[in-house]
């Protein structure tokens, strides 16, 4: 089986980032955090991505990958990176993951990884050391426990 060439490396990334509607119920709830039924909605709109291959980039601190939002790589199990986190007062440690190269931008400096929802989800679910996810730093921000990424991989299987 052949590899993709880069523009068709170029096309997979640009169809699985396709991620509008999750940025767009973001943007949503943050005007209304404390209601329930916004957040309902997010997790909809991230678990039918999921089902459609969408997929989310997550930070990596990589000597295989080059750094910033133009480097950004589909993962592949042969490059290698340790996820990024940040930490919460209650010393929760949560991955840096982005909707979009344009909101990559903040983690300039560090690599990324693009990834289907799904295997994201269920690889830093397994991980102990890692609580949620950071979704969109200093943008939109939203944080997914691993309760929430449960759910999400849950309402994707009953799509």
């Amino acid at each position: 089986m052949r590899g993709l060439t880069e523009k068709e490396t170029q096309e997979a990334m640009a169809h699985i980032l396709d991620n509008l509607p999750i940025e767009q119920e973001l943007q949503r709830w943050k005007q209304e955090e404390e209601n329930p039924a916004l957040m309902r909605k997010l997790l909809d709109v991230v678990a039918q991505r999921a089902k459609d291959d969408g997929g989310l980039i997550v930070s990596v601190k990589s000597d295989e990958v080059l750094r910033g939002a133009e480097n950004i790589e589909l993962f592949q199990a042969d490059k290698k990176g340790d996820v990024n986190v940040v930490s919460s007062n209650g010393n929760y440690r949560f991955a840096m993951v982005f909707t979009s190269r344009e909101r990559f931008k903040v983690c300039n400096d560090t690599s990324g990884f693009v990834v289907f929802i799904d295997e994201l989800f269920r690889f830093l679910i397994s991980q102990p050391d890692i609580d949620g996810i950071m979704l969109n730093l200093k943008k939109e921000e939203a944080v997914f426990d691993k309760e929430m990424m449960k759910r999400v991989l849950s309402m994707m299987e009953q799509r």
